[in-house]
């Protein structure tokens, strides 16, 4: 489950205008309300197995090399997903739910990393926790 919303997250936001986001009949690019454009973010896969987590890093990159490729062919591409690809961040972190310490660890160490999330400043940090999905803003 963690695996299948990362792929889809970042393969929606290597476009420049997400396809899931022109939720209107008739909505395209051109017409597109809002700015739905991310040039960079950072998954934080917490996983029990780091070398598996490793693993669907390595694959979600994968993923997103051919993403690319592809959209280099269509007409009018404008580079939005290899800028995306270079500033995107897949974080691989040790997380066990069912030992307390690790989850103390855990928070300590995103602790040290973001001092706070926060929407109102423009940041934003999503979190897979072994099929878990937790969206702190």
């Amino acid at each position: 489950m963690g695996f299948g919303i990362c792929h889809r997250l970042v393969l929606q936001f290597s476009h420049k205008n997400a396809p899931d986001t022109r939720i209107k009949a008739g909505t395209t690019p051109e017409n597109l309300e809002g700015p739905y454009s991310c040039a960079d973010m950072t998954i934080v896969m917490a996983c029990r197995n780091k070398k598996r987590a490793e693993i669907a890093r390595e694959k979600l990159f994968g993923l997103l090399d051919a993403e690319i490729a592809r959209q280099k062919t269509e007409p009018g591409y404008d580079g939005h997903a290899e800028l995306f690809r270079q500033n995107l961040r897949i974080e691989v972190h040790y997380l066990d739910l069912a030992i307390m310490e690790t989850i103390f660890n855990f928070g300590e160490e995103l602790s040290q990393k973001w001092v706070f999330t926060s929407r109102s400043s423009g940041f934003d940090v999503m979190f897979f926790l072994q099929g878990t999905l937790t969206y702190l803003t």
